[in-house]
């Protein structure tokens, strides 16, 4: 050990580079790889990256260690103090917006909040959460959301699941006139696709080029419309500051609600898994989105959440350059041996608001305020600002679903008893959906 802190031995790097870092980016950074998914799950990458990580907290006491990443020097907090250092303080100091980032998404979604950095952050950063807070109080996703989801039935799969909510988010961002404009969602899943790439395909990053004109075309339209209900209107009613890019920014919001069906089939397969709690979930919402926290806690459709030091910072003694990569796995922290929960659907795990709160941001469910490496939507500064949103409209949908029909797993890997599985493939689940009696 160097001046405090643990550096990886050359087979701990190798071993990284296998189960942690690779993984991610076969599996799709941006979009899921149908390919990807399958070799991750056959190899069950999360499975052995956990006892990894596990093998480093022991070894090493929780320090944080230094380990040898794709882009260079890579610091992992394993630790709640540390996790929480990193993710409770300011993106000033541990920037949001990384070099893979931006080479990866700035093609289409430069100018929004996503990639950016220095002074225009906290300006964007600052407008982005006003508009979001307004439309929490003035607009009825959730209705988009149930009336949607009324289509949702019989056998139902990733693919079917993400054709019907897709459609949510199109009304949610823009409104019922872009409902049908699958050409529009077409457009932002082959631009994602290439953004898997990283910036590392030439090819791909000229492609995204290309096609990003022909998409902000289409969402430049949409938003001229303003349509009522619909964030667009709430834009057109907060006209932004120039550092802000509101046709970026709206692709941005378009692209964060389709990585929501992720953890709604999670969850809707959960719950055909665990009747008891489905019944609970079924009569209560609050509940209901405890298991849409359980569902984004137990496989996490982020597995890294990435940060780069802006300055030099110092670790246990140790000091860091300016310029270093923070990576904190929670998709493996979030199954910590500490939880006793770790390898559980266990709803209870998170506060459920009372069933008279009418404050949108107080019925957020949150995790504990000792277990910081729960984060699905990360925390502090970094934190994604449309939360409340997902939440919002992914609840309403799943407690739209399960009022009338009521879910069975088909050829499930995650029916009791047993732990579940810490590799999971959400493209090949399956559930039916049986009208209730």
């Amino acid at each position: 050990m160097r001046d405090g802190l643990p550096r990886a031995s050359a087979s701990e790097n190798l071993r990284l580079a296998g189960t942690l870092f690779a993984s991610g980016f076969v599996r799709g950074t941006f979009i899921l790889s149908g390919p990807g998914c399958a070799l991750t799950d056959r190899l069950d990458t999360q499975r052995r990256a956990h006892e990894l990580l596990t093998e480093l907290i022991r070894r090493y006491g929780g320090r944080p260690v230094l380990a040898r990443g794709p882009g260079g020097p890579t610091l992992l907090p394993l630790s709640r103090e540390d996790v929480t250092r990193v993710l409770a303080e300011s993106d000033d100091v541990y920037a949001v917006s990384t070099k893979d980032k931006r080479a990866a998404v700035s093609p289409f979604l430069g100018g929004s909040l996503l990639v950016s950095t220095g002074a225009m952050r906290p300006v964007r950063r600052a407008y982005v959460g006003s508009v979001l807070e307004h439309a929490a109080h003035q607009l009825d996703l959730g209705r988009i959301a149930e009336e949607e989801a009324r289509a949702v039935r019989g056998l139902v799969d990733y693919d079917r699941l993400e054709q019907v909510w897709q459609r949510v988010a199109r009304r949610c961002v823009f409104g019922s006139g872009a409902r049908d404009d699958t050409e529009l969602t077409a457009l932002l899943r082959r631009l994602r696709r290439d953004a898997n790439w990283l910036g590392l395909n030439p090819r791909a990053t000229l492609r995204q080029r290309v096609l990003s004109r022909r998409h902000d075309a289409r969402v430049r339209d949409h938003l001229t419309r303003a349509e009522p209900g619909s964030l667009a209107a709430i834009l057109a009613a907060c006209p932004g500051p120039p550092e802000v890019n509101l046709i970026r920014q709206a692709a941005f919001w378009l692209m964060g609600m389709s990585v929501t069906v992720t953890g709604l089939i999670q969850t809707l397969a959960l719950l055909a898994a665990h009747p008891a709690h489905c019944t609970r979930a079924a009569e209560d919402t609050g509940y209901l989105r405890a298991c849409l926290m359980e569902g984004l806690r137990l496989w996490a459709p982020v597995p890294m959440l990435a940060r780069v030091t802006t300055r030099e910072t110092s670790w246990y003694g140790h000091e860091l350059p300016a310029g270093t990569s923070v990576v904190v796995p929670v998709g493996a922290l979030q199954r910590h041996p500490a939880l006793p929960y770790a390898d559980r659907f266990c709803p209870e795990a998170w506060p459920v608001p009372a069933a008279d709160d009418s404050c949108p941001a107080a019925a957020g469910a949150a995790p504990a305020p000792d277990e910081p490496w729960i984060a699905p939507f990360s925390r502090g500064q970094g934190q994604c600002k449309g939360m409340e949103i997902a939440l919002q409209t992914g609840t309403a949908f799943l407690a739209q679903i399960l009022a009338t029909r009521q879910p069975e797993a088909v050829a499930s890997p995650l029916r009791p008893p047993g732990p579940l599985p810490r590799t999971l493939n959400p493209l090949r689940l399956r559930v039916a959906l049986h009208p209730r009696r």
